[in-house]
């Protein structure tokens, strides 16, 4: 089954280079589901995309509660969903299984550009141009209407 190719866009960026950074790599990932390795199945590819997500949400996670983001607790619950739907489609995952990867990769892909795009429109991460580590500031915006 040909699956259409997935590529990192500018509207994406979020503002925060190692957020971006990190970013572009999970649609990297997602975008290597496309193209069978022969050293490594499928599922292995699926779940060291899991765990990339994982490693990626602790470091956002870990930033937010730093810089005291306000919808903290919202972003964490969207972590949250995801992870669950993630685990709900690759719990039991074997071999090279195209069809749970294709939907593994579609789920993911589409929750990753509607969570960066409203995430990094809505609430724009601003920073000094000092040391962005200890620089940061949250926008005191009002969420846009849907």
């Amino acid at each position: 089954m040909p699956m259409h190719r997935i590529s990192w866009k500018p509207e994406y960026e979020v503002g925060v280079q190692a957020i971006d950074e990190q970013h572009k790599q999970l649609f990297a990932m997602l975008d290597t589901l496309t193209r069978p390795d022969e050293e490594i199945s499928l599922t292995e590819m699926v779940l060291q995309l899991g765990r990339y997500i994982e490693t990626h949400f602790a470091f956002e996670e870990a930033l937010m509660q730093k810089h005291a983001y306000p919808r903290m607790a919202d972003h964490l619950l969207q972590h949250k969903d995801l992870m669950a739907q993630y685990h709900s489609m690759t719990d039991g995952m074997s071999g090279n299984d195209p069809l749970a990867v294709a939907k593994t990769r579609m789920v993911v892909y589409a929750w990753f550009t509607r969570h960066i795009t409203s995430w990094g429109t809505a609430w724009t991460w601003t920073w000094a141009p000092t040391s962005a580590a200890s620089a940061c500031s949250w926008p005191r915006r009002s969420r846009p209407a849907v």
